[in-house]
């Protein structure tokens, strides 16, 4: 008997000592396998060439700044058919029709109406982005609506607008990049300095580091990982140097894997500027033979654009706009 409540009592100081130093233990692991690194090279290798994911991206976004006018839900297609190639495809859907609104109300300029008074509204409704080794070039194909005070459409048009964006600057403010966030990956680059790490009863690990959101937006991030699903980041928060209040927000859920791409399956990106937007990944495909999508994208900017169209190249030192006559 005695003996049976030895071996108790030893078994329950474990017990004790195992859960006052498992966090300890588990940090050290952490720091051993130099999270960073881990992250750096998971990065570089989820999209290898060959694949196609497909995605919705939901916001709030329009030229007035006006909730008002609906959110429009995207469906996107993006896709890497070589090393340092990328290719994506938007077709833009609208919550409701466009409504009128009166001058002087949020961004509603004296520009943005016809001599009626009219409200004019332009809606991107398909959208191309092809970046190679000497492309990085979108179109945008946009949809004139002229509203009257009643909300009755009272005129359509139709344009489109090509960029021609700097070789050496990938992706745009539109493109790739900011719905890869809300995906759970992408910030690696973003990390300069790693201050702490923390393995959270959750099993989540939160990581600390000095960084940058932007080249002129450096602050400190705050993320939490999941170790459980390729180290996709669950929150991410980034605060400016010198400042209590956060400007980007990120939040995460579920997960989407395929071969060696892991995604998480939902995601939220908030600005405290108050744009915001929703992702969520549909499907990740293996492309087997051509790559029929990044196909048809690059054959879009063989296409001569429709007259009236605008043609903007941001190559140069100064931007440069012309019109297709």
């Amino acid at each position: 008997m005695c003996y049976f409540i030895s071996v108790m009592r030893f078994i329950k100081i474990i017990a004790i000592i195992t859960i006052i130093f498992l966090p300890t233990i588990l940090l050290g692991e952490v720091n051993d396998m130099n999270i960073k690194d881990k992250m750096i090279v998971l990065d570089k290798e989820l999209f290898p060439s060959g694949y196609i994911v497909s995605f919705l991206v939901t916001k709030a976004d329009n030229q007035f700044n006006d909730p008002n006018q609906g959110k429009s839900f995207n469906s996107c297609e993006a896709t890497w058919p070589d090393d340092g190639a990328f290719a994506m495809k938007i077709i833009y859907n609208y919550e409701h029709p466009p409504v009128y609104a009166p001058p002087g109300k949020l961004d509603y300029n004296p520009i943005d109406y016809t001599k009626e008074n009219f409200l004019i509204i332009w809606r991107a409704m398909k959208e191309y982005v092809l970046c190679t080794s000497n492309t990085n070039d979108r179109i945008v194909e946009l949809e004139k609506l002229v509203i009257d005070p009643n909300n009755k459409v009272v005129r359509k048009g139709t344009n489109s607008e090509l960029t021609h964006f700097p070789i050496d600057k990938p992706y745009t403010r539109y493109q790739f990049k900011y719905f890869q966030l809300p995906m759970g990956i992408g910030y690696s680059k973003r990390l300069e300095t790693i201050s702490s790490v923390e393995s959270l009863p959750s099993g989540l690990i939160e990581l600390k580091s000095i960084g940058s959101f932007e080249p002129s937006f450096h602050g400190n991030w705050d993320l939490k990982l999941d170790p459980n699903a390729d180290y996709l980041v669950r929150e991410a928060v980034f605060t400016r140097d010198n400042e209590t209040t956060p400007i980007k927000i990120v939040s995460t859920s579920g997960v989407v894997k395929k071969d060696k791409i892991t995604l998480a399956k939902r995601g939220v990106y908030k600005s405290a500027s108050g744009f915001e937007l929703s992702v969520e990944v549909e499907d990740i495909n293996k492309v087997e033979g051509e790559n029929q999508l990044f196909n048809d994208i690059s054959s879009r900017f063989q296409k001569p654009l429709p007259k009236g169209s605008s043609i903007t190249d941001l190559r140069g030192d100064k931007a440069k706009t012309i019109k297709v006559n």
